[in-house]
């Protein structure tokens, strides 16, 4: 009650969203060693009723994420794949609220066509809430939320959805500058207007209604969509994020990334985003800081390997080359952060950033801790270095996917710095 008047208190809308999704142990933990197992259907309503009468009490009107109802009527807990004939008693218990289906994963029109029809059959009105994916790692997926929104807002339109919402999540440390969701967010905007809403019409209206060139945005794109990833990225691979934060001296990613292009492909990159500063007043910031992230990865995604193949072979020239190349990596990545910093606290408040300086030195620590353990084994003071000695193993997240279509979904900062 607290929590939700204080929430609604600065805001004249008398709407308010109260989650409620992804409760997957609803039911499963303490509450059942206290209790006993319990209906989770019955108790998910129980909860959601007492929520509700405190919404009620303030004047307000809910929506609640539709997945957890959905979920309970799956047996595998899949929110997609549930049973059909439990519709009817979802339509008939749940308390009065909104429901909003939230989709940022199918590109099949079809597929969303079929959710949103299921859920008028369980409310008169819903909401649907798509995703510009912002929450990837340290670059937007444009490819896959302007495939993904095309899909769900056309099926939007066929049936009837008079509301939709826009995600921007800033997953896992925010890492991606909220400002790069412009074009996902115009791209909401043109499908609110028009029937079908092509390349060339998009990039005329976000010019006409930033300033900005959309071409230039786009190729934020390019920091996850590398050699090794499929077209459009659809599984979410973020490459740029493991291969930042990755540690030169363990390198997990390095058999994931090995005889690719990478270096090359950042190199690139950065001289396509030399000039676009110039293109994108007001946006120099981040331009600047995407340009300097493609000149750090330039150097530093394939310098672990460069490291580990100069340890094999025991050739000490080539070490004392790539301890010059790491301390001049340290000098880039400070730069980065300075660049990355100035983006942050241009829109956001100072919370957060600390979570980003940590990791910038974290990263900058361990390159100095691999400097001098490369001196060591040279010098001799250190005659084998355990760290260089491990063979280099592909690594698997938690999710999986065939060969050739993506490097890893979505990794986490956690699963990245350390095994």
């Amino acid at each position: 009650k607290r929590l939700i008047e204080a929430a609604s208190k600065p805001y004249r809308t008398k709407r308010i969203h109260i989650g409620m999704d992804e409760a997957m142990q609803l039911g499963r933990g303490k509450y059942i060693e206290k209790n006993g197992y319990q209906n989770r259907f019955e108790f998910m309503n129980q909860h959601l009723q007492e929520v509700v009468s405190i919404t009620e009490e303030f004047g307000l009107q809910p929506m609640i994420w539709s997945d957890m109802y959905f979920r309970l009527a799956s047996q595998n807990g899949n929110y997609y794949e549930f049973d059909t004939s439990l519709l009817d008693q979802l339509r008939q218990s749940i308390p009065k609220v909104q429901m909003v289906y939230w989709d940022y994963y199918h590109s099949d029109e079809s597929f969303y066509e079929g959710m949103l029809n299921t859920h008028k059959q369980i409310v008169p009105e819903p909401i649907f809430a798509g995703g510009v994916w912002t929450w990837n790692g340290i670059s937007p997926n444009y490819a896959r939320a302007f495939r993904n929104s095309n899909a769900a807002l056309n099926a939007c339109r066929k049936v009837g959805v008079k509301e939709v919402f826009a995600t921007m999540w800033g997953d896992n440390g925010a890492e991606t500058p909220i400002q790069t969701a412009l074009p996902g967010l115009q791209l909401f905007a043109e499908h609110t207007y028009h029937q079908e809403v092509s390349r060339e019409h998009l990039e005329e209206r976000f010019t006409y209604c930033t300033g900005y060139k959309l071409d230039d945005f786009l190729l934020f794109n390019q920091f996850d969509e590398i050699p090794g990833v499929m077209e459009d990225n659809l599984y979410s691979s973020n490459p740029s994020k493991f291969l930042l934060w990755q540690d030169v001296l363990v390198g997990l990613f390095d058999e994931n990334i090995k005889e690719l292009p990478i270096a090359e492909h950042y190199k690139k990159l950065m001289l396509e985003l030399q000039h676009t500063k110039e293109r994108n007043h007001g946006m120099e910031l981040l331009f600047h800081f995407y340009e300097q992230l493609a000149k750090v990865l330039s150097v530093k995604a394939e310098l672990g390997i460069d490291v580990k193949s100069a340890y094999n072979q025991k050739d000490k020239p080539r070490i004392k080359v790539l301890l010059e190349s790491l301390e001049n990596l340290k000098v880039e990545i400070e730069s980065l952060r300075k660049a990355h910093r100035d983006v942050w606290f241009s829109v956001n408040k100072a919370f957060g950033w600390e979570v980003l300086d940590i990791r910038y030195g974290g990263l900058l620590t361990r390159i100095e801790t691999a400097e001098y353990r490369l001196r060591a084994w040279l010098v001799g003071s250190a005659l084998k270095l355990e760290e260089l000695e491990e063979g280099r193993l592909r690594y698997d997240g938690p999710e999986q996917f065939p060969d050739n279509v993506t490097l890893g979904r979505g990794e986490a900062y956690n699963r990245i710095v350390t095994a």
